[in-house]
């Protein structure tokens, strides 16, 4: 079986110091999705969401973590390790 290759170009006008994108994000265990504009960070061994995503998407967060948090834009920003 051949896995499709994925990709996308994004085009901006000079040098781009953030990638944004418009894309869906589902929980896969309640198959609960929105749309929403996310960065993407092509160096990030991890993945960040803000507490309102996760509040939406109603995301349980694991009983054993830390927890590291930013604000960025006026946003919170969650961030667990």
């Amino acid at each position: 079986m051949q896995i499709p290759y994925l990709a996308f170009t994004q085009k901006y006008n000079g040098l781009a110091s953030v990638i944004v994108r418009e894309m869906i994000i589902q929980n896969v265990y309640n198959n609960k999705s929105i749309k929403c504009r996310a960065i993407w960070d092509t160096g990030a061994e991890k993945t960040t969401i803000t507490q309102e995503i996760a509040d939406r998407l109603d995301v349980l967060l694991p009983t054993r973590y830390l927890q590291k948090e930013w604000v960025v834009n006026l946003k919170k920003l969650m961030f667990m390790i």
